[in-house]
């Protein structure tokens, strides 16, 4: 947050109790729309006017709390939406709420696209009259496979 202040303060001219959001999102646009600042000045100076709009908040300058980075897009459910199977759905809401708890956004984003991919794949080559699920090459691919 070391240079957050000051650069809300050259681009926009405000002083420490007069800073609103709209300062701050002005801030935020002219940074991510700079072409003389390297990406990743632009992520540090993103994340210092993020810290600097979270001390406003807790200091009662401003009224809108910000939005958190590690907010979800959507829940696990959400997620397992698409899948046909209910069981299987049931299955891997749960699985995505338990990983949910601990790990980064992109990480279970990822996990649902890999499961419903495999899901996908497995069910099209069942379809397909390929190796059912009980056969050891099956196994391999099931979503219960212990391995």
């Amino acid at each position: 947050m070391a240079n957050a202040y000051q650069l809300l303060g050259l681009t926009r001219g405000t002083g420490l109790h007069a800073i609103t959001p709209v300062d701050l999102d002005a801030v935020d646009s002219d940074i991510a729309a700079s072409m003389l600042l390297a990406p990743i000045t632009k992520t540090h100076l993103t994340a210092q006017n993020h810290s600097l709009r979270a001390l406003c908040y807790q200091l009662g300058i401003i009224d809108d709390p910000p939005v958190h980075p590690n907010v979800r897009p959507c829940t696990p459910a959400q997620r397992a939406a698409g899948l046909p199977q209910p069981r299987i759905r049931e299955v891997i809401a749960h699985y995505l709420s338990t990983v949910d708890t601990v790990l980064r956004p992109k990480t279970v984003a990822a996990r649902a696209e890999t499961l419903h991919t495999m899901r996908t794949g497995v069910t099209r080559n069942r379809n397909a009259d390929e190796p059912s699920l009980s056969t050891p090459h099956g196994a391999r691919y099931s979503l219960h496979d212990p391995c």
